[in-house]
């Protein structure tokens, strides 16, 4: 049952936080099922529970509690052990444990956790923090960040990007060939938006944006040459004309463009998930009125329906928001210093009615008439799991090292991936299940594995996965995990919509 978080405990997690949603009615914060019954007990969770952001006093807003004095009654004996910021238990407690001195014995619990990992990081030999670390961080000699963190970042960040669609094979850019490059688009020089939400500490004076690093590590072998072109959210006086005439003097235009830091993240919601309308202006001008190759580059905090961009632009990177390092990573990325690697976490529909969308979904128990919209193909733009590379890679002689088991007994997986290209690069065999016929319905597809395998031209590997009793079973209808006998189909493949297939069966 909720496998993420059970490996997480499992792998030694000391803290952990409950959410602001419900599960069945109940609000995570108030449910002592999730937080005692599983994660405590049934889990032997040592650790300490923390409130989202005032999310015990949100308790009233759900219905859930009557005031601030009963949701701290209800957060407590829910088992959250420290209230962030809404202040409830520092205002009811002693009052709750005067009135029922039984929920000391609650308190008392909470109180140990909370000293326990205190005690793990060192709080009580080094309570305080350094003035230096608590610096302004807008003080012009601030404290320079490490060149060791700048250097994970920027390695982070480019395996983060992944490559959606390469028409011809413009990338990665060739500055032999490519000896004038027009930089546009709003996101090219923000570095405030390139951090993205939630960047919090992160300061705008360290961000490389890509203008930056075209700059520094394209300049030196090509001419290279700036136009917003727009606006985030509004056109600009002139500025689609100005990156039209600027794009015609130049062999390739990389146009950055999405989505602010402040139009995702928490409670940001939009109706649409295209690009704004200026920005989608922007590149169709660009397409229609010149002969210049185009490589879109999406900055953004969610997946966004960008059909148009799939069937004209020349190519298409998600870089999401990078960070501290953007421009690096991106330049890194485009002109092939790093063979991108990055794949999807999430499902890319092709229009906003779509959603939601997800790679796990269960399957309609209509599938006579209607199986697509009306007005729109069913599949996904982008499937899960799915990112391109500068080379190929081909999947053969998938394996079962048995094709029929037990429900207690597991089963190897093998599979062979072959680099068919001409440089080295990193391809994630996915492994994927689909349980056929079950007491309750199951996914028409659940990742059970994956391995990041890195090969040189011509190499071969052979991928090894294991098939048990926690990658086949279920949760029942009265919640029990089972492993039922039946027919399983395996695939192992580059995404969520490809790949090699076999059949298991589990018997009794």
């Amino acid at each position: 049952m909720l496998p993420p978080f059970d490996h997480g405990i499992q792998a030694g997690a000391m803290s952990v936080m409950s959410a602001f949603s419900e599960l069945n009615g109940v609000p995570a914060s108030g449910s002592r099922y999730l937080l005692r019954d599983i994660l405590k007990q049934e889990w032997g969770f040592e650790g300490m529970v923390v409130s989202d952001w005032e999310s015990i006093e949100e308790l009233i807003y759900h219905g859930y509690a009557e005031d601030r004095k009963d949701s701290a009654l209800k957060g407590l004996n829910a088992g959250v052990d420290m209230d962030m910021h809404a202040g409830v238990y520092l205002e009811h407690l002693e009052t709750l444990v005067q009135e029922d001195p039984e929920l000391l014995k609650l308190l008392d619990d909470a109180v140990l956790r909370i000293l326990k990992v205190k005690i793990r990081l060192g709080l009580f030999e080094r309570p305080y923090v350094s003035e230096e670390a608590e610096e302004d961080e807008d003080a012009p000699n601030g404290q320079a960040i490490p060149a060791a963190h700048l250097e994970q970042a920027r390695d982070s960040a480019r395996k983060s990007i992944v490559l959606l669609q390469n028409n011809s094979g413009i990338l990665p850019l060739d500055t032999g060939k490519h000896k004038k490059l027009a930089l546009i688009g709003p996101l090219a020089d923000d570095r405030h938006n390139s951090m993205g939400c939630w960047a919090w500490k992160g300061r705008e004076r360290d961000v490389v944006t890509v203008w930056d690093a075209f700059q520094s590590e394209i300049a030196p072998m090509a001419e290279v040459f700036y136009e917003p072109g727009s606006r985030i959210l509004e056109e600009m006086d002139g500025g689609v004309e100005r990156a039209v005439e600027l794009a015609k003097q130049c062999d390739v235009a990389v146009v950055v463009v999405g989505e602010s830091e402040a139009m995702t993240g928490e409670h940001y919601n939009v109706t649409s998930i295209t690009l704004p309308s200026c920005q989608e202006r922007l590149i169709q001008e660009l397409k229609s009125q010149t002969d210049t190759p185009i490589v879109v580059v999406l900055m953004n905090g969610r997946p966004l329906a960008t059909p148009w961009l799939h069937e004209h632009a020349d190519a298409v990177v998600e870089a999401w928001h990078p960070g501290t390092t953007t421009g690096y990573a991106l330049v890194d990325v485009l002109t092939g210093a790093h063979n991108p690697s990055g794949r999807l976490p999430v499902t890319v529909p092709r229009a906003t009615g779509q959603i939601p969308m997800y790679y796990n979904r269960k399957n309609t128990g209509r599938p006579h008439l209607y199986e697509d919209y009306i007005d729109c193909d069913d599949s996904p733009l982008y499937p899960f799991g799915y990112g391109m590379s500068y080379t190929t890679f081909k999947y053969t002689d998938l394996q079962l090292d048995r094709n029929q088991i037990g429900r207690d007994e597991t089963v190897q997986v093998s599979v062979i991936v072959t680099n068919t290209g001409q440089r080295a690069g990193e391809e994630t065999a996915q492994l994927y299940i689909r349980d056929l016929v079950a007491s309750t319905t199951r996914p028409v597809k659940e990742l059970k594995g994956f391995r990041k395998l890195q090969l040189q031209p011509g190499e071969s590997q052979t991928v090894h996965f294991r098939l048990g009793r926690e990658e086949l079973g279920l949760l029942d209808e009265r919640l029990e995990f089972t492993v039922e006998p039946g027919k399983f189909h395996v695939w192992v493949g580059p995404h969520s919509e490809d790949g090699l297939q076999a059949e298991l069966v589990v018997v009794k």
